[in-house]
């Protein structure tokens, strides 16, 4: 389904996966929204690639924000699913010391239950931060494996070659503490 919405505000990038919209009423000024050309409603819906492209316009809008506008720092939310009420969109909001805006919550103490079962459920996949595919993993697995062994039959072979460059040196000077 296409976003058919009308950027509300002044259109400061498009291309053809996003376009990045400074809001008529943003939070301070600077206040970049960014959303992606097709309507999703969770992050985990969207492209692997365009999801890159995404998190990539998102990070250079706060770059630009923290350098142009003499930002002392950006917070980058993403709003996604039931909970914004909109589609997905990513916020760069531009920071200074002097902004009233208050992004705080009150930490929440976890019982060790709750801690265990978080981390259970979490971990497993959490392995898999950084990489592409489960494939990938297998891929770097078998690459790591390839390379020790690689590693390990050079050095063996270093090793071999020593060895008879070490009897070579040794017949040699046997054959002169023979001659009178």
């Amino acid at each position: 389904m296409a976003d058919t919405r009308q950027p509300e505000g002044a259109i400061l990038h498009e291309d053809d996966i996003c376009y990045a919209v400074m809001p008529h009423r943003g939070a301070v000024a600077g206040h970049i929204i960014i959303r992606p050309k097709k309507e999703y409603h969770y992050l985990k819906e969207v492209p692997d690639a365009q999801v890159k492209h995404l998190f990539y316009a998102a990070s250079f809008a706060a770059t630009a924000v923290f350098e142009i506008a003499g930002a002392q720092g950006t917070n980058i939310i993403v709003h996604e699913g039931a909970f914004s009420g909109k589609p997905l969109e990513f916020h760069v909001i531009p920071r200074t010391t002097e902004d009233t805006l208050d992004f705080r919550w009150e930490p929440k103490e976890l019982g060790e239950d709750e801690m265990e079962s978080a981390l259970s459920a979490l971990g497993d996949k959490a392995f898999y931060i950084g990489k592409e595919t489960p494939e990938d993993v297998v891929r770097e697995e078998a690459e790591k494996k390839d390379t020790a062994q690689e590693k390990e039959v050079e050095a063996q072979e270093e090793t071999e070659e020593t060895i008879v460059e070490g009897e070579d040196e040794d017949y040699r000077v046997k054959q002169l503490r023979r001659i009178p």
